[in-house]
């Protein structure tokens, strides 16, 4: 700070003030643009801790992801925030979640965070604040059943995950698809669980047959990829004898045999949550992040139903 003092001829506590965007300083405009120059041209970084104790508030936010697969979307959502955050000098820590798990408490008191929040506020039930998606529906579990209806199938099965702690993500996309179906005119869509156990996939996957399913909606593209295994050990050909729809567009699924159809998202835009995270306004989920961007990634794993 003091060789930028020098090089702006200023006090160091004029670059602190303008640094720190400390408002109760009145600085002329003159005076700040030759701080930020000389900064710039001496790649000065602030100490952040130094930063905190002038501004009187943490530099730390801290971002929940509950239990959910780290999926490519999520792995470059986190990413992008993270990058966000920097640039507003900014440190975003993650914290995953866990049930039964109580090292949230323990973050927040090390690093007094200026704001906590969850990406997915649908799924978590301990985020302190609130950002992310409408927790009323999913448009991309309406996209799965959009596709499969127009691939002509009327009954439809959706696997969600067996995971107790994805049981908030799984119960909010099978409610979204089931709505979507009745919306749409469809049977109620049958809903199972699906085991990671090849052989209880199987038997899982014969009773949609038995009960006139032609395409079932997963949860995401881990469960899919279960779909197509527990069918090829059921004697199933998919796409011919069962549709299957994933939801990611993960690379996994692109290779897989044969490759998943599945729906891909991305969030619109970060600058609500970031701009509320700094101003200390009220998350909220209609106003911080807007709702996901989806899209069909379609591949080979859906076909239109077969004669009999």
């Amino acid at each position: 700070m003091t060789d930028v003092a020098r090089r702006a001829n200023v006090s160091q506590a004029t670059v602190s003030y303008v640094l720190n965007d400390v408002k109760k300083h009145t600085i002329p405009e003159e005076t700040k643009r030759a701080v930020w120059q000389a900064a710039e041209e001496l790649d000065y970084r602030p100490n952040l801790a130094a930063r905190d104790l002038v501004t009187g508030q943490s530099s730390v936010v801290v971002c929940i992801v509950p239990p959910l697969p780290l999926s490519e979307p999520v792995i470059t959502l986190l990413g992008d925030l993270t990058i966000a955050f920097a640039s507003q000098g900014v440190v975003m820590a993650v914290h995953f979640e866990h049930m039964g798990d109580d090292s949230l408490t323990a973050m927040t008191k090390a690093l007094t965070p200026r704001r906590t929040f969850s990406l997915f506020p649908a799924f978590d039930d301990r985020a302190t604040d609130v950002a992310g998606l409408d927790s009323s529906t999913d448009p991309g579990s309406e996209l799965q059943v959009d596709h499969l209806v127009a691939a002509g199938h009327r009954r439809i099965g959706f696997a969600g995950s067996p995971e107790p702690e994805l049981r908030s993500q799984s119960d909010l996309r099978e409610a979204s698809a089931a709505r979507r179906a009745e919306e749409l005119g469809l049977a109620p869509i049958v809903s199972r669980p699906l085991p990671r156990d090849v052989d209880a996939a199987a038997e899982v996957i014969l009773g949609w047959k038995a009960a006139g399913v032609t395409a079932v909606c997963a949860n995401n593209d881990e469960v899919a990829l279960s779909l197509l295994a527990g069918a090829r050990a059921a004697g199933l050909r998919i796409p011919d004898d069962l549709s299957v729809i994933g939801y990611d567009a993960t690379a996994a699924g692109a290779s897989s045999s044969p490759p998943l159809t599945s729906v891909g998202w991305r969030v619109r835009s970060l600058e609500p949550l970031i701009r509320s995270v700094l101003q200390g306004t009220p998350l909220t989920t209609e106003d911080v992040i807007d709702p996901l961007n989806v899209w069909l990634v379609e591949r080979n794993s859906v076909a239109r139903p077969s004669a009999d």
